[in-house]
């Protein structure tokens, strides 16, 4: 069973309580059977007497109240674009609605014309209410049961925001419905090619926007904590990128303000989408390792090395990365804080860190153009773990022969297992240890596992927050921030 319901658009008519989809300016009726054509989810081109103001009016307000408040995917963004000889292109809404009866009509002629294609079949009243040299009403058919769509919105859309994207997109109930970024160039670009209907080039027009359940972070590093800060006051939830924050101080408010708004808050420790880790935490965790003894994690890419992923005395997307006061913390905050989550997720939170940052001279005094590259290359780190166990974890930018190289090797007093991500993120290898003696090596299928995108849909859908959470980018933030302050003051720090 479907059950039919008429959208109508008034001048002054409130909003009343007829169903509990209600948008302001907005009525949503129940529609009477055998009285409008079906038109499906197909692709309609549809004509109107002023195409111009039919435009701006769908536009303007229509499109942008279904968005916010029926939770309806729409295609606004298009609307004008669309626009010739007289034609609007109408998108299917995906999943929630189907589009039953489109209705268009000069209100001075009192023209009206319902559009029907081959087979049209008459199953819902089309209601048509006036508003100056127009009337609009669409109709819509909606499953008892409709699947709620979740709407992100990206700000930032540098390299990686095309991978959240097309994460996201890819997701059944999720669509990315706004992009944001201070370059209106390059957002346009981004939201042409991923087909993101909204466009803004600051947060606050985004904000005040508001048509969309939760923000994806993809900034650089500065700008994690004031963005994500003003998205959790607005009551949206957030998916950071890593890290956190430039420092354990403003990660903790992230924590804390995240708490308050009562909000799916999540960071995109994009690691924990290999299936390996997982498995690996649980083995731990079952004592299948007996007692955690020793801890091996490296994190080697050679992109200053070679040209792995461009030119980086050439790219600001990777000159950045090299500049403190271009909000970087060096190979130390870019890559060991995914090294530190990887290899602590399974084998236990940190106590204390002694850690060596070195940086290496890569331009005549250390300039391109604006980048000063006083960002750290290399972090070699040994800590003790809170269950005892001693740990090494070391990266760098320079290692020759790995793009983007991930080792992990935990030591129990019962077995070991390895994880090569080189190999596979979806297998380890396990040992174990009989009567004393050692056993071989194994290799164990670690199935697969929700990718940080889909975990995050799904906690908003389901209300409960999945991990890793603020609290834990905090976590590893002051272990960051420990790293930097035992380099600087050559001495163990405690956490």
């Amino acid at each position: 069973m479907k059950r039919e319901f008429v959208v109508v658009k008034t001048e002054d008519q409130p909003a009343e309580a007829a169903s509990s989809q209600v948008a302001r300016g907005f009525t949503v009726r129940n529609a009477a059977r055998d009285e409008c054509y079906f038109l499906g989810a197909q692709m309609k081109m549809i004509r109107w007497a002023d195409k111009l103001r039919a435009a701006a009016l769908l536009q303007e307000e229509f499109w942008r109240e279904m968005e916010k408040h029926l939770r309806v995917r729409t295609p606004q963004s298009r609307l004008l674009g669309e626009v010739d000889d007289g034609r609007f292109l109408l998108e299917p809404i995906e999943e929630r609605f189907h589009v039953v009866s489109v209705s268009l009509a000069a209100f001075s002629k009192r023209e009206e014309t319902h559009f029907g294609g081959r087979g049209a079949k008459r199953i819902c009243a089309s209601f048509v209410a006036s508003v100056p040299h127009f009337q609009v009403a669409i109709a819509f058919a909606m499953p008892d049961d409709p699947l709620p769509m979740i709407h992100i919105a990206i700000i930032g859309t540098g390299g990686m925001a095309n991978v959240h994207a097309e994460k996201f997109n890819a997701i059944r109930g999720c669509r990315v419905t706004a992009a944001c970024d201070v370059d209106e160039k390059r957002v346009r670009e981004f939201a042409a090619k991923h087909k993101i209907p909204n466009v803004f080039t600051s947060v606050d027009a985004l904000l005040k926007f508001g048509g969309f359940d939760a923000v994806t972070n993809v900034t650089p590093d500065r700008f994690h904590a004031p963005i994500s800060l003003a998205v959790l006051r607005k009551g949206k939830h957030v998916l950071c990128e890593k890290p956190l924050a430039l420092n354990y101080a403003d990660a903790a408010k992230m924590t804390r303000a995240a708490k308050k708004a009562g909000v799916i808050n999540m960071v995109n420790f994009s690691y924990r989408n290999n299936s390996s880790v997982h498995k690996a935490h649980d083995l731990v965790r079952e004592g299948a390792l007996g007692r955690i003894l020793h801890v091996e994690a490296i994190y080697f890419q050679s992109w200053l090395a070679q040209n792995a992923w461009g030119d980086w005395r050439t790219s600001p997307g990777l000159l950045w990365r090299l500049a403190t006061k271009h909000g970087s913390l060096g190979v130390l905050g870019d890559v060991g804080v995914h090294l530190l989550d990887f290899a602590t997720y399974p084998a236990g939170d940190i106590a204390s860190v002694h850690c060596k940052l070195k940086t290496f001279r890569k331009a005549p005094r250390d300039k391109v153009g604006e980048y000063h590259l006083d960002a750290n290359d290399s972090a070699v780190i040994t800590a003790e773990l809170a269950n005892g166990a001693l740990g090494s974890f070391r990266t760098t930018r320079w290692a020759t022969g790995h793009n983007n190289s991930i080792t992990l090797s935990i030591f129990g007093d019962e077995g070991a297992l390895r994880i090569d991500l080189d190999k596979s993120g979806s297998e380890l290898e396990l040992c174990r240890i009989e009567d004393r003696k050692m056993s071989s090596w194994t290799k164990v299928d670690c199935g697969v596992t929700p990718s940080m995108y889909e975990r995050f849909v799904t906690s908003i859908k389901k209300g409960v927050n999945d991990q890793p959470d603020f609290a834990r980018g905090a976590a590893i933030q002051k272990a960051l921030d420990a790293c930097v302050q035992s380099d600087t003051e050559d001495r163990t720090v405690a956490l």
